[in-house]
């Protein structure tokens, strides 16, 4: 969580003072530097105990100057399907 944490924090921080929903427009993480797949599967503990404004995010799926794309490894497909279907990032009018 503290990758996540440290990567949202100063912009989620200036937009929370707004109190107005955010969406990260554009959000991935590649293989290379740690484990693509833990980052992943943190993002929404940490959307929901650091930064509760976020309500939607975009991931960058393109394999570019690095991998990019959820699926990418078994691993990092697994837990981005395990995030899509959080239903903490669900549309509802009760968040």
């Amino acid at each position: 969580m503290a990758v996540v944490r440290r990567g949202l924090g100063p912009t989620c921080d200036a937009l929370e003072a707004l109190s107005k929903p955010i969406i990260i427009a554009e959000t991935a993480a590649a293989e290379s530097g740690g484990s693509k797949a833990k980052w992943i599967g943190d993002i929404v503990p940490t959307l929901k105990s650091r930064f509760p404004d976020v309500k939607a995010l975009v991931w960058f799926d393109v394999e570019k100057e690095r991998d990019w794309r959820a699926r990418s490894s078994g691993n990092a497909e697994a837990a981005f399907r395990a995030l899509a279907g959080d239903a903490y990032l669900a549309p509802s009018s009760e968040r």
